[in-house]
């Protein structure tokens, strides 16, 4: 079983695309923009999904289906968890619209969809015919959104920065005591470019600090990821954890840590990973240590025109990783 990307000949897959929209005018208004996705075993068709981009870090899920002969048997979930992971790199939200229906809801709610907002009337004043499914006429549409994670951890996911988070990193960037190692709290403007500068390496290295998300309570409770460093003039790749000092002694700097780390050495394929850290931040080094990494070395960082020495910490992939 595979799923693959159509680019070409999308119409080929219209029967398929007519079990979730029924009106053929409804999915040519998203589909010629989306990218379409067949999921195939042995050559069959068995679902297939469209995802169009919408601005501002957010795509939607325009179109799933699984034919009727393999309904019940998880593909749709799995088509979803696959969309989820290769879109996550790219947006930090998924918006799918959907009707109100006992059929499809509790389907979005068990792949990780709370409701948005709705659209109201929405199947009436579009469609030329009632839309009927699992026994109720659609009337309205149901938007329901869920993050896209580019990793999680029991706990935690951890999705894109985007300019929507700046209130809510006020009280990390901006609290001088969370930011010790910068010694001053960042103001709004450089909140912002903080935002824009995690952005630009998503785009140009593939990561840098992400939003770290507590799954249950929804709340940002810090910025975690893994950092292109410069250390005397050569780049190395390191993770970086700030947590909200509300937040601090839960654990959550050595578990999102830890997820990061693997991360590294698993999909990123990195040989060692390393940690800058100032020796005075004994927090931090505490985490490092916890999870094996251990100094091999110093460099001194210019900050706003002020020295500032950092420890090199360090793990490497043949070492023991150590579990939280």
């Amino acid at each position: 079983m595979e799923i693959q990307q159509v680019l070409e000949n999308k119409k080929t897959y219209l029967n398929l695309l007519l079990l979730a929209d029924e009106q053929e005018d409804m999915i040519d208004r998203y589909l010629n923009r989306g990218e379409l996705f067949v999921m195939t075993d042995g050559g069959e068709p068995l679902a297939v999904a469209v995802v169009t981009e919408e601005g501002e870090g957010i795509c939607e899920l325009k179109n799933l289906a699984v034919s009727p002969e393999n309904q019940g048997k998880g593909y749709g979930r799995q088509m979803v968890d696959y969309l989820a992971r290769r879109y996550g790199v790219l947006f930090h939200t998924m918006l799918v619209g959907t009707g109100d229906s006992p059929k499809t809801l509790p389907f979005y709610h068990r792949c990780g969809f709370q409701e948005s907002h709705r659209i109201r009337n929405f199947f009436t004043d579009h469609y030329d015919h009632p839309i009927v499914e699992g026994g109720v006429q659609l009337v309205d549409m149901v938007v329901l959104k869920r993050p896209l994670w580019v990793m999680e951890t029991p706990r935690l996911g951890f999705r894109r920065l985007y300019f929507g988070d700046q209130n809510a990193l006020r009280s990390i960037l901006g609290d001088e005591q969370t930011m010790y190692a910068w010694e001053y709290g960042f103001s709004d403007f450089q909140i912002k470019e903080w935002i824009e500068k995690c952005q630009t390496r998503y785009s140009n290295e593939g990561y840098a600090y992400f939003a770290a998300i507590d799954k249950e309570s929804g709340e940002l409770i810090g910025m975690m990821g893994p950092l292109n460093e410069s250390i005397e003039g050569n780049i190395q790749l390191g993770i970086g954890y700030i947590v909200a000092k509300r937040h601090w002694h839960k654990g959550y700097a050595c578990e999102g840590a830890k997820g990061w780390l693997d991360y590294c050495f698993d999909t990123l394929g990195a040989e060692q990973v390393i940690a800058d850290i100032r020796p005075e931040n004994t927090a931090s080094c505490k985490v490092a240590e916890r999870l094996g990494m251990r100094v091999i070395g110093r460099h001194v960082k210019n900050v706003e025109g002020k020295e500032m020495p950092h420890l090199i910490y360090a793990l490497n992939q043949d070492s023991q990783r150590v579990a939280d």
